[in-house]
């Protein structure tokens, strides 16, 4: 059956420490302690540092041709990863990648313009097996179109983007939604972009991650959601979770 990932967009935030982390917790000790008490972290500093932000601005409108040919490049496996890894510059170490057997690399695509929500972009998607994030927040449109054999969501604050915390409510729903596509299907209310037939599947992975970090709601309420996960969860299903709540059916997926 399909795993549930539940953890944090990042871990290093100045205003966690005395809160989410012990005063007394070393810096070098973050990464860790996160790791023990959550199923996933999402290492994301690479979004921000290749790139100048006028670059890829909430400008950037969608170009199909340029969307499927990027895809096409994207590499499937570890192997090809690390063969595209190779054609680095000097300021990066040998070796790039270290792996003791190869296995399948995912893709999830972050769309935020609304140019973006359309039928073709969908079918491409789908096309290379690439999921559209499932990115709820108070300022972007909203879709939860399953595209691949895997479902990724980014929770950056229902009322306030990246800063509000998410209610009992809203998280009760979310494991409910959870639940439906790990178990194949998708929410009766799922917000569809077409009308096309999902990707079929006997189960999916699912993969959360809290981006609402200000006033420390991320860890907050990914540790809530695991809660519910883990508490009501049917003992044939997996949910990956750092604290081993679950008698020890955990997947540490980092």
């Amino acid at each position: 059956m399909g795993r549930v990932c539940v953890g944090i967009s990042g871990w290093h935030y100045a205003g966690w420490r005395g809160d989410f982390y012990p005063a007394s917790l070393a810096q070098r000790e973050e990464l860790s302690y996160a790791a023990e008490r959550l199923g996933s972290i999402e290492s994301n500093g690479t979004f921000y540092r290749l790139q100048k932000p006028d670059s890829w601005s909430a400008s950037l409108r969608a170009n199909e041709e340029r969307l499927d040919g990027f895809l096409d490049m994207l590499p499937k496996d570890f192997t090809a990863a690390a063969e595209l890894a190779r054609e680095h510059d000097h300021r990066v170490p040998e070796p790039v990648m270290d792996f003791d057997a190869n296995r399948r690399v995912r893709h999830a695509l972050d769309i935020r313009h609304p140019s973006w929500f359309t039928p073709e972009v969908v079918r491409i998607a789908r096309r290379h097996g690439v999921a559209l994030v499932v990115s709820s927040a108070a300022e972007w449109e909203y879709t939860d179109e399953l595209t691949a054999g895997f479902v990724y969501l980014r929770m950056h604050g229902s009322e306030e983007t990246y800063t509000s915390r998410h209610s009992d409510r809203e998280l009760n729903r979310l494991a409910e939604r959870i639940r439906a596509w790990v178990e194949g299907g998708e929410p009766e209310d799922a917000a569809r972009i077409t009308d096309l037939t999902p990707p079929r599947r006997k189960s999916r992975d699912v993969y959360v991650y809290f981006d609402n970090d200000r006033k420390v709601h991320a860890p907050r309420d990914a540790l809530r959601l695991q809660e519910r996960l883990v508490s009501s969860w049917p003992d044939h299903l997996t949910v990956a979770d750092g604290s081993e709540l679950n008698s020890g059916m955990t997947d540490k997926r980092r």
